[in-house]
């Protein structure tokens, strides 16, 4: 696998004009992680409900939530979206995907920095997230940057499907000074 050299990455903030691109690479990541954890029923539905274009584009003109692409030689090889959290001085990661091809080269660490930089702006003190208990790539990258679990919830979403998740944490300072060494 050619993995995508992490200094050659930008970012950029995601507009209505890339709600497509977004789609895309969601459908390509979910379908290809996914599958053994929640099985292609669910992640369709999942997408189905997340991932339209009306979905986003709310999101990203009328709700605050910011999303970002990264992009290597002119191509989309993830992104991720962030906003204010549920409580006061939190701020909640909503999504952090990459390409499978372009994973382990940097991009993710690369957009979550970019997430805590904007909390850290935004006066938050705290980054929160859900993840996928089963998700062990996710969770394991994430302990590394010293999340820590807050709380377990399983979500009823709806078609006979539930989300079974890790709520996690970390302080937004110390996560930025951890990923400096990561």
């Amino acid at each position: 696998m050619n993995k995508t050299n992490h200094g050659a990455v930008a970012l950029r903030r995601a507009e209505a004009r890339d709600v497509e691109k977004v789609i895309g690479l969601a459908q390509r990541i979910w379908s290809a992680h996914y599958t053994s954890i929640i099985g292609s029923a669910q992640i369709e539905y999942m997408l189905a409900r997340m991932y339209s274009a009306g979905v986003i584009l709310k999101e990203i003109t009328s709700l605050a939530i910011v999303y970002e692409l990264a992009e290597a030689r002119g191509d989309s090889v993830g992104y991720c979206s962030f906003g204010p959290g549920p409580a006061p001085g939190e701020m909640k990661l909503h999504k952090l995907y990459v390409l499978p091809e372009n994973q382990g080269a940097g991009i993710g660490r690369k957009l979550l920095l970019s997430a805590a930089e904007w909390g850290v702006e935004s006066a938050f003190e705290n980054l929160i997230l859900s993840v996928n208990k089963r998700n062990q790539q996710a969770l394991g990258a994430y302990r590394r940057y010293g999340f820590v679990i807050r709380e377990e919830v399983v979500v009823d979403i709806g078609g006979g499907f539930v989300m079974d998740d890790y709520i996690m944490t970390s302080p937004i300072r110390s996560l930025l000074r951890t990923s400096a060494v990561v």
